[in-house]
Order: structure tokens, then C-alpha cells, then sequence
């Protein structure tokens, strides 16, 4: 699951005159707010095994820089799961490894899965409400500033 994380060139008026200013400013602004994100929702991540936490990183892309959760869960953990999805080649090592850290047995593994198929689960969308924060603002008009004030020296 991603996240992209872009500036539109029209929010910076004080140098659209300067594209070649523009688009480094772009460039390292985008990942800079990138990498912050990711380092301020692992915490936010739900705990079991650490793995999803672990796999939330920044990535550069060729529009500016997307937040990655990689991890084959990330979605469902993140947006939730409607009642009814199946899929028969699905991996239960994920759920198998959180029954573990949870304490459950292994007996219980197919019914916990039936029941999870037959009502869904509960979205977490820790990332969406960090993206949609004032925090999250506030910390990318931060960064900008900065780039642009280095930027014109």
C-alpha cells in the first residue's frame, strides 16, 4: 500500500518564475515530507509482530515521494476487510504469526479465519489520518520553507 506525497508547483508563487528552483525544491521537499511521515506513523502502527511498523518507509518516485507499507496485510490492516472476501490462495502465515504473539493456538487458526471472511475486519488507517492531520501539514509547510529559504541562500 502506498501513500504519495506530491507538491503542486502553483502553492510555490514566490519562485514559479525560477522552474529549475522549482523543481529541486520539489524534489527534496517531497521526500524529506516522505521520510518524516514514515518515521512519524510507525509508531502508529498496530503492534503484533512489529512487521508492518518495520516495513512503513519513503520512497523516491518520479513525481516526488510516495510513504510504502510493504507488507502483503498492509491494505487490509489499513482500509479493513468487507465481510465476505475470500481468497483461496490466501497466506494464513500472517494471521498464523499473530495468533502466535497473541497467544492463541494454532487449533484456533481456520475458525478465526472463517470469522474474519464472514464479518470483515475493522480498517486502522493510521497513515490517511496522519496525511489528513494539522500535524502533518504543519510539518511539510515547515519543510518547504526550508528548502526554499536554502534554496534562495
Amino acid at each position: 500500500m502506498r501513500i504519495s506525497i506530491q507538491i503542486n508547483p502553483q502553492d510555490l508563487d514566490q519562485i514559479r518564475h525560477l522552474p529549475w528552483l522549482v523543481n529541486e525544491v520539489l524534489q527534496r521537499s517531497t521526500y524529506q515530507i516522505a521520510a518524516r511521515t514514515a518515521a512519524q506513523v510507525q509508531p502508529l502502527a498496530p503492534h503484533a509482530t512489529g512487521q508492518l511498523a518495520r516495513s512503513i518507509r519513503p520512497i523516491r518516485t518520479a513525481t516526488g515521494a510516495d510513504v510504502l507499507m510493504d507488507t502483503a496485510y498492509a491494505q487490509a490492516v489499513h482500509d479493513g476487510r468487507k465481510a465476505g472476501y475470500r481468497s483461496d490462495l490466501e497466506d494464513l502465515s500472517d494471521l498464523s504469526a499473530w495468533m502466535r504473539v497473541k497467544g492463541i493456538p494454532e487449533s484456533a487458526l481456520y475458525p478465526i479465519a472463517r470469522q474474519l471472511q464472514r464479518f470483515g475486519t475493522k480498517p486502522v488507517p493510521f497513515l490517511r489520518e496522519y496525511v489528513d492531520s494539522l500535524a502533518f501539514e504543519v510539518m511539510a509547510r515547515n519543510i518547504v520553507t526550508k528548502e526554499l529559504a536554502n534554496a534562495l541562500g
